[in-house]
Order: structure tokens, then sequence, then C-alpha cells
């Protein structure tokens, strides 16, 4: 019951007495309620009962020089760089000394939060068994965003169901070219990360049938109606190699997502 309803309830009824003494009770109460509550002097909360009829904090009026949320960012990018306060505050038309008390508030430059937030993405992996199965529940919004091959999301994000943020690749894509490369983002420079199909046999076959299975592998790859295919569906067919060059080309990359679930602590499945 609100201080306003049991005010309109004495002031419209013909309350007795003693229902008058018990009504004023109850705002008396209320009002001793709001003051424990709310942390403020009795005039204050009368104040706000007197307006709105019940207890509303008043509203809090943000300065117009605090730092703007896409500024921190700004400064969060930065702290990561590496750039000096000045050049920095120089660039939001800010003060040198307001952009340091915003990274010494949070606890300096080696542990600014928003440089945190910037340095790692908190994401948890959860393994698809394959990328068609990831799409649907993009789409359905059980998840908040999915990366996997192009190929199988293409028609999605054409179809305009999905919306392709952009590639890992140094180069953008040949199935949509529309979509920013990790080669262009300066926050992503040096990043290059694209998935890749090979062929394999089993462990222990013969060197001459691997020779002959990939030299016939390779001719297949060269014809035109193959590689348009291929182009179609966003897939790059790399220049020839021999099985030793794709044996080692497998080890680098295995070395790499190793040091990529290290860094992350993703846990190892």
């Amino acid at each position: 019951m609100s201080v306003r309803y049991c005010a309109e309830a004495f002031f419209k009824a013909e309350l007795s007495p003693r229902n008058s003494m018990r009504v004023r009770r109850v705002i008396s109460s209320l009002r001793t309620d709001a003051i424990w509550l709310v942390d403020r002097l009795h005039t204050s909360v009368a104040g706000v009962i007197g307006k709105t009829g019940g207890i509303r904090l008043p509203e809090r009026c943000r300065s117009k020089l605090a730092l703007r949320l896409e500024e921190r960012e700004e400064i969060s990018r930065a702290v990561v760089a590496g750039e000096s306060v000045r050049a920095v505050a120089g660039r939001l038309f800010r003060s040198p000394s307001t952009i340091s008390r915003e990274i010494a508030r949070d606890g300096g430059s080696t542990c600014y939060r928003a440089a945190q937030a910037d340095q790692s993405v908190d994401m948890n992996f959860i393994p698809y068994a394959s990328a068609s199965k990831i799409a649907v529940d993009v789409m359905g919004g059980h998840l908040d965003m999915g990366v996997s091959g192009l190929p199988a999301l293409l028609e999605h994000i054409k179809g305009g169901k999905l919306s392709g943020v952009g590639v890992l690749s140094k180069d953008r894509d040949l199935g949509n070219k529309d979509m920013i490369s990790a080669g262009e983002t300066p926050e992503l420079k040096g990043a290059e990360f694209f998935f890749w199909t090979g062929l394999f046999a089993p462990k222990g076959t013969a060197a001459p049938i691997v020779n002959k299975l990939n030299v016939a592998f390779a001719e297949v790859l060269k014809e035109q109606k193959v590689r348009s295919r291929f182009e179609d569906l966003g897939v790059k067919i790399s220049e020839p190699a021999t099985p030793q060059d794709f044996g080692n080309f497998v080890a680098q990359s295995n070395a790499q997502y190793e040091q990529l679930v290290k860094q992350s602590g993703t846990p190892k499945n």
C-alpha cells in the first residue's frame, strides 16, 4: 500500500477518530521505513513521497564531464597499444590529468580493467559436430555468435538469416568479399587463422601409393570445373605440395592451435 493511498483514504473517507489515528500511524511507519531503506533525511523522503505517492529514489544526474563508455574503450585500446597519456588525451580532447585519473582509479596501466577486457574475451567454448548445427543455434538465438568455416554459412548470410562479422584470414574470402578480413583490421594485425582440408591415408601406407594419390589429387584440383565450384563455396585451393610439405604444414598448424588453447585456458577434451 502506498503512502498516497493511505492519505487519500484518510482525507476522503469518513473515519472514526480511532481509525484516523491508525492511518496516521501507518503513514508514520512507512516514512520511518523509507528513511531507513534509502538512507535519506526525513524531509527528503517526505518530499519524494509527496511527489510520487510512494518510495522512489531521486534520479541521479551524470556529470557532463564524466567519461563516456566509448571514451573508456578508446583509453583501453591505447593502454594495450602502449600509447602515452598525452596522445590519447589529445585524441579525445580531454586533459591528460583526466586520462591519468581514469587509469589510476582502475589499478594503473598494468591492470586497467577496460584494457584487460580488450586483451581477452570471456567466451564459452561449446563444441559442435558440424557447422550447420552451429548456424541453426545462432539463427535460433541459442548462441550469441559462432566461429565456423564459411562454406556452410554462405547461403544463410546471403539470405539475410545470419550476419557475417568478418573472416580470420589475411585476405577476404572468395565466397563473400564484402566481409572484412583480419589482415585489414589494425587490432588483429598479424593474426591469420583459417580452416583447411586435406587428403590423408592410413598410417603405414607405402610411399609409392601416397605419391600416386598426391599426383592424382593435384590433377583433379587443376580442372576448371572443380576450381569454379570451390570458389563459389568460398574455398581457396592451395598450390600443389608434396606429402612431406603437407606433413610439415599439419605439424605447424597443430602447434599454433595448441598455443592458442594454452593462452586462452580452454580445457582440453
